[in-house]
């Protein structure tokens, strides 16, 4: 029996232990990467990359579509047909994902900002298309944003004041000591 030295794993294996050169036509080199070796890659280069930059382990080119539904896992290949249409509708300027952290549902949404209501027919959550936020029910965009960042600059105070301050044991107010002896009236 024929045998060869895996790259990754560096162990010597039979020849059927690694992938067929119909299974990976498009690459002009042989398969020197065992099955198992080849799935641990496509699994990691699944999770980190764009689906349409899932690369062979030995060299830059790109897998098809097909190499990849050939080479993975069932659970793999769903994650990776998950992200290619999540690519392809992204490039649909008329496409919109819910924004609802609830939600993964996306729909056309032809009007553009001439038609600023996105309603979610999965879950029913409303954004604005225009400034892609949750929908701002009698407020301009400009005043929603303004907003936004005055919560978010609340938020941002109310922590530094937190890590500053402890409260006073009586009255629970957030207090500093700047300096001086420790006694404190309340």
């Amino acid at each position: 029996m024929r045998k060869r030295t895996c790259l990754v794993c560096d162990a010597e294996k039979g020849i059927n232990q690694f992938p067929s050169q119909k299974r990976v036509s498009s690459h002009e080199h042989d398969q020197n990467v065992c099955r198992p070796c080849y799935l641990s890659h496509l699994e990691i280069e699944i999770d980190s990359k764009n689906w349409d930059e899932v690369a062979c382990p030995e060299c830059p080119t790109a897998l098809t579509f097909t190499e990849v539904k050939d080479m993975t896992t069932a659970q793999n290949f769903a994650k990776y047909e998950q992200a290619c249409i999540k690519a392809t509708l992204a490039a649909d300027p008329d496409f919109r994902h819910c924004l609802s952290t609830a939600c993964e549902s996306g729909q056309l949404h032809p009007g553009g900002a001439d038609e600023p209501i996105f309603r979610c027919r999965e879950c029913g959550h409303k954004h604005c298309v225009a400034c892609e936020a949750n929908w701002h029910e009698d407020q301009t965009c400009e005043e929603s944003q303004a907003a936004r960042q005055r919560d978010a600059e609340n938020e941002q105070s109310q922590q530094e004041v937190e890590k500053v301050s402890k409260p006073c044991p009586e009255c629970r107010v957030p207090i500093q000591k700047n300096d001086g002896c420790d006694h404190m009236t309340c």
